[in-house]
């Protein structure tokens, strides 16, 4: 650790922790914004009255940790759209259709039905606008392909975007606002009323070089699960890999390798680096090679569509190419928390996204833990180096990246070591192979001998990844891990790192009482999960109901010929509540609950002839509503995802009119009964 700022280190924590309270606790920024100008200008006034001094006093620290603290909350506020005066979000006018005018920034994954890109607004029925959204385009014969830097003209109805029904399961909507994303349209090719070539940009150029190479590839032997990894691995595109290849990746611990990452910058970087050593025979040459490589990874990193962990690896490089240019000693994890300082204060929403917090997990703990750990065995050999290298950094980063992954993710992979120390090695030889090969296909001059080799290298990759994911005992997965465990496991790690650093008293109390911490968090959730509820979820097209009974599950449903009980919402929510014993039963017509009649509506419409608490409208029942209420005098109409939506809106008005409590668990969530 020598030589590290622990200066940068603080500032960048207190910035992240401005961030978080902005974030979640948004206010006007414009007084925190005062604040923060003038936390500055104090800042300036006592940095020249104290350049003598070589530690900065007392008053300085407080003034720059509260000031960078405020910096990082008025950074995340400002780009929220509530405080964003010209912001589309402010232009919408509830259910009615509008002219809107935006600028498509990415095109992402498509689905069976719609086509989905993120566009920027440009105006908003002729106002001027700012702010992102996503556009949903139905799949029709009128459909036509958008493109990144297209221009559009549409008409459409604003709406929220689709957040999660379900306790417990993934929300798309929050997803979305770490993009900037706040609201969407759905359209269909009639309401494209204008499409243009709008002006080129930086991200739109690169899409179009992704699209000429993957088109070129396409004209050379490469079969269609090849050319998709091809594709991640060289181009950052993994919209074209098939469900069940990436699950597999995904249980073989390897989807870090389609990822392009620290990993692929650092093998590039090589490739570079060797092509360019003939200018360091050059006066001058060592300098324009420096530079000449930070343009050049930038390049990539642009074609490679920018990702966050693209982003921070060429950013750490850039810091220590700039610290070689102006002869200033450095240290890496000095450079690693100045990228990541500089990359939060241009997006502070990069910190809520999944890629990001692994990215800057992973390689913290490669530089604090790896070189001790590497220094227990010295090999001699190359081939020696290299595995011991792989594994000791497959351990440090595994440590430092599994409390992430069980909470976002709920599994552990004990794959990760053999899929690394089998392809690790490899895979600079893909990537190089692959750069060939993208630039032959460009030039025309590929031949077909070389096409076919590398399609074969990559199913060979394919077929190795996709036989370690079968290796189902090497997989746990139905992890339950929360935020509250997450924190604790860090604090358990860091500490006993410290003690393998540097045994003392103090290091070794701080290790015990991280356990004590973890433990504790640990039975009182346990505790918190001792309770009963029914519960009716949203899913659409069946019914699937189910009684939480302590660590019991019953699930309940029409279809008992499908296993809910690995499907999302049912998966996630006995996860999530540490339920162990878990089995599916046949709906039942009446049943009580806590001393309360439920009564399940079908398609058939028939009911009972007495008091009934709650009622649930299933599969769309064909019956008058006001007729069931007089007979049944219900607490509750309930009507699920199986209905008919013009049923729903028919039943939504007649509640209402009897001034009876309507829930529908498409736009209220799931139906919960403690």
């Amino acid at each position: 650790m020598r030589f590290v700022n622990f200066a940068v280190v603080k500032l960048s924590l207190f910035l992240t922790g401005g961030i978080v309270a902005g974030y979640f606790f948004p206010s006007d920024p414009v007084f925190f914004f005062k604040l923060v100008s003038a936390g500055l200008l104090v800042l300036v006034l006592l940095w020249f009255l104290n350049l003598k001094n070589v530690q900065p006093n007392k008053i300085f620290t407080v003034v720059a940790f509260g000031t960078f603290f405020l910096l990082g909350y008025v950074n995340v506020t400002f780009r929220l759209p509530d405080f964003q005066p010209g912001n589309a979000q402010n232009f919408i006018k509830k259910d009615s259709f509008q002219l809107v005018q935006c600028k498509v920034k990415s095109v992402l994954k498509p689905n069976v039905y719609t086509q989905n890109f993120i566009a920027k607004v440009i105006a908003v029925d002729g106002n001027l606008s700012t702010g992102t959204i996503l556009v949903s385009v139905k799949k029709d014969s009128l459909f036509q392909p958008f493109y990144v830097d297209d221009e559009l003209l549409i008409s459409a109805k604003f709406s929220e975007v689709f957040s999660n029904r379900n306790p417990y399961t993934f929300d798309y909507s929050k997803y979305l606002k770490t993009l900037g994303i706040n609201n969407q349209v759905r359209i269909s090719g009639l309401d494209v009323l204008e499409q243009r070539k709008g002006k080129k940009t930086l991200l739109g150029i690169a899409a179009s070089l992704r699209n000429h190479i993957i088109l070129k590839l396409k004209e050379n032997n490469l079969t269609k699960d090849e050319l998709a990894i091809i594709e991640a691995l060289l181009l950052g595109e993994r919209k074209d890999i098939s469900k069940a290849l990436y699950e597999g990746y995904q249980k073989a611990g390897a989807t870090h390798i389609l990822a392009v990452s620290g990993l692929h910058v650092g093998i590039v970087l090589l490739l570079i680096s060797f092509l360019l050593k003939p200018l360091h025979y050059l006066k001058g040459g060592k300098t324009s090679a420096l530079l000449l490589t930070v343009v050049l990874l930038w390049g990539f990193a642009l074609i490679a569509g920018l990702s966050v962990s693209v982003v921070r690896a060429v950013t750490m490089f850039s810091f220590l190419v700039l610290a070689q240019l102006i002869n200033r000693e450095t240290n890496a994890i000095n450079t690693l928390f100045l990228s990541y300082f500089f990359l939060l204060l241009l997006n502070p929403l990069w910190l809520f996204q999944v890629g990001f917090q692994l990215s800057y997990v992973a390689v913290f703990f490669i530089l604090w833990m790896h070189p001790k750990l590497y220094k227990y065995y010295r090999p001699r050999f190359y081939l020696d180096k290299l595995f011991w290298g792989i594994l000791t950094i497959t351990f440090v980063v595994q440590i430092g990246v599994t409390p992430l992954l069980l909470y976002y993710f709920h599994q552990f992979s004990g794959l990760s070591f053999l899929t690394n120390i089998v392809i690790l090695p490899f895979l600079g030889i893909i990537l190089s192979l692959g750069i060939f090969t993208i630039v032959l296909a460009l030039i025309n001059a590929l031949p077909v001998w070389l096409s076919v080799a590398f399609n074969y290298v990559i199913e060979w990759l394919n077929t190795f990844v996709l036989w370690a994911s079968k290796q189902d005992g090497f997989i746990v997965s139905n992890i339950s891990f929360s935020g509250y465990k997450v924190f604790a496991s860090y604090l358990v790690i860091v500490s006993f790192v410290l003690v393998w650093k540097n045994r003392n008293a103090k290091n070794s109390i701080l290790a015990l009482s991280s356990v004590v911490v973890f433990l504790v968090f640990a039975f009182f959730e346990k505790q918190a999960t001792h309770y009963n509820e029914f519960i009716i979820f949203h899913k659409t097209r069946t019914s699937v109901m189910a009684y939480k009974n302590g660590s019991n599950l019953r699930v309940l449903t029409n279809d008992t010929t499908i296993n809910y009980l690995q499907q999302p919402p049912v998966k996630d929510y006995y996860i999530a509540n540490r339920i162990a014993k878990r089995t599916i039963e046949k709906l039942p017509f009446v049943f009580t609950y806590n001393k309360k009649m439920i009564l399940v509506l079908d398609s058939l419409g028939l009911y009972p002839n007495h008091k009934i608490d709650y009622v649930v409208l299933t599969h769309s029942p064909k019956i008058h509503l006001d007729r069931l209420i007089d007979s049944l005098q219900p607490r509750q109409i309930i009507a699920d995802g199986s209905n008919y939506r013009s049923y729903i809106e028919r039943w939504k008005k007649t509640c209402k009119r009897r001034k009876l409590p309507f829930h529908y668990t498409g736009t209220k969530g799931a139906f919960i009964l403690e």
